[in-house]
Order: C-alpha cells, then structure tokens, then sequence
C-alpha cells in the first residue's frame, strides 16, 4: 500500500517494479492486503476514524483489470481489526476479531472462533499460515509488552506457544511475522544508544 495520495490505497506493481496500478482510491485507510492462494483475489481491511472495520474481496478478470471491492462481512458480526489472511485453501480468510482470532468465510457468512484472547490471556496482533491448512500460526503481545508466537489448530483446540521473545533488549518492533511450517521469520530489534558532548559557546 501507499499513502502518497492522503490515505492508504492499495497498488499491484510487477516483481521488476514496472506496471503499478493503484486498486483502491477510498477516503478511508486500506490495510493489509493479501493475495489469494490462486493468484486471482486480494483481500483487504477497510480501517476508518471508528469501529466498525470491514474486510473486502476483490477478483482479478482476465484481461478487463479487477471486480469492485466486495464487503464479506456484516456490520453485526462486532468489531473486526486490520488483520486479514487467507486459509491456504482459499475457502476462508483468517481475522482478529475483538482481539481473538476467527475464520471468516470468504463469500461470506457467520464467524468461527478458533483462538479465544480471553482464554489465552494476550492480545492477537498477526497471524500467519503454512502451507498446511491444519495449523495457524500467529503473534500475541501481553500486558507487559513482550511479544509471542503460537501455533493452534485450526479446527480448535489448545495453542501451543512457540516463542516467548522476554530477553530484555531484544524484541521484535513489528508486528507482521511468515513461517513455512519449519520455521519462523520475523524481525528482532536491539536497543542501543549513544552518547555525544557538545561545548557550548557564549554568542
């Protein structure tokens, strides 16, 4: 996305940095996008000054450029953040709703919770998936601040916490993580700091 026009809007550019086309041109932010496993859908969170958020589909047509964004929720499904992903199967996409994380259809349809953030006692910030539809992975932070990653079924069950990153000093900043199923891939920030003098001189 970019924000070079006043808001956040979604382009699509080549991998060699030629045809950028601008998708989106909303009063509102738009966050997150996420390409379909096919190739041929994007999905996106619509984030205005209040709740509620809306996540949107849009379907490339062959040779006549993109559909018009389609809301897939409903305005009484509760507040639902900026995090938006699709299953690797393409049938539903993966949100943050109140702080726990749910299943959407992707044509729409009623919420499923997988995670509940009540239960788990930490906040959701990102979620992530492996090529395996079984397993979901995603990021919490707790009340003090450090930041852990998990893995859960995605039918439902009992996460399993992977990471803990507690080590004072070294903590991600950033809240977008990926994984293959092997391994995690995320961004790890140390603090530093340095000291300079400087004499000052009467005018």
């Amino acid at each position: 996305y970019s924000s070079r026009f006043g808001t956040r809007d979604i382009f699509t550019v080549r991998a060699d940095g030629r045809d950028e086309r601008r998708l989106t041109d909303w009063p509102e932010h738009e966050y997150l996008p996420d390409w379909s496993p096919d190739g041929q859908r994007i999905a996106f969170s619509v984030v205005r000054a209040a709740p509620p958020f809306d996540v949107f589909v849009m379907t490339r047509n062959a040779g006549a450029g993109w559909t018009a964004p389609r809301r897939v929720n409903d305005t009484t499904q509760g507040q639902i953040g900026s995090m938006v992903r699709w299953t690797p199967d393409g049938r539903s996409l993966a949100v943050i709703s109140d702080s726990s994380l749910m299943l959407l259809p992707a044509d729409g349809g009623a919420l499923r919770l997988v995670v509940d953030h009540k239960r788990l006692g930490e906040a959701l910030t990102f979620i992530a998936w492996s090529r395996d539809p079984a397993a979901v992975y995603f990021q919490t932070i707790d009340s003090t601040g450090v930041h852990s990653f998990w893995s859960a079924p995605a039918s439902g069950g009992a996460p399993r916490r992977l990471l803990r990153l507690g080590e004072p000093g070294r903590r991600t900043r950033l809240i977008e993580f990926d994984t293959d199923g092997k391994s995690l891939f995320f961004t790890i920030a140390a603090d530093e700091a340095a000291i300079a003098v400087a004499t000052v001189k009467r005018p």
